[in-house]
């Protein structure tokens, strides 16, 4: 038997009224439900929000605010941090004798003194850096040692430098 879907008329089937009291009593039920479960999870959110804000220690309690005595640690990061480098870096950066590279800098803070390792052509123009050093502010440089690059090369050849020098990291 072929039934034509198109016409089907639940209302004039005559179903009993208490089909449709009951119907409504599973939607309601069904509607109580989940309210109920919407208000026991909002519950379970809230006091689970409560635990965590109760564990999470503040970035800055206010014992650390309060002004303290000064200590080693303080006085020695406040030194590093007042450390003039753009002075070092502005002399040891100017423009060198002709053909003279710079290869390393190694500042040492605590003992005022900077390291500086240098590739020059020549003895002579290594010996021209080391004036050019004192002249752009550096105190007292000095060769520390030398390496011939090209042993063999007349004239001496091209040689690398390690040069110390004194510097007032502080601006004193």
């Amino acid at each position: 038997m072929k039934r034509d879907w198109a016409d089907v008329d639940f209302v004039a089937r005559g179903l009993p009224r208490w089909v449709g009291w009951a119907l409504l009593a599973v939607g309601a039920a069904s509607l109580a439900g989940l309210a109920w479960e919407v208000e026991r999870r909002s519950a379970e959110l809230a006091a689970l929000e409560q635990r965590l804000a109760g564990s999470i220690v503040p970035a800055a309690p206010r014992a650390a605010l309060a002004p303290r005595a000064s200590t080693g640690e303080d006085a020695a990061l406040r030194q590093a941090l007042a450390v003039r480098w753009q002075a070092l870096f502005t002399a040891v950066e100017t423009p060198a004798p002709a053909g003279v590279v710079l290869l390393a800098l190694e500042p040492d803070v605590a003992a005022g003194m900077v390291r500086i390792a240098v590739q020059a052509p020549d003895l002579a123009a290594g010996g021209a850096y080391l004036a050019h050093l004192q002249a752009v502010g550096l105190k007292q440089p000095r060769l520390v040692s030398h390496q011939a690059l090209d042993p063999s090369g007349a004239g001496g050849g091209p040689v690398r430098l390690a040069v110390q020098a004194l510097w007032r990291p502080h601006g004193d």
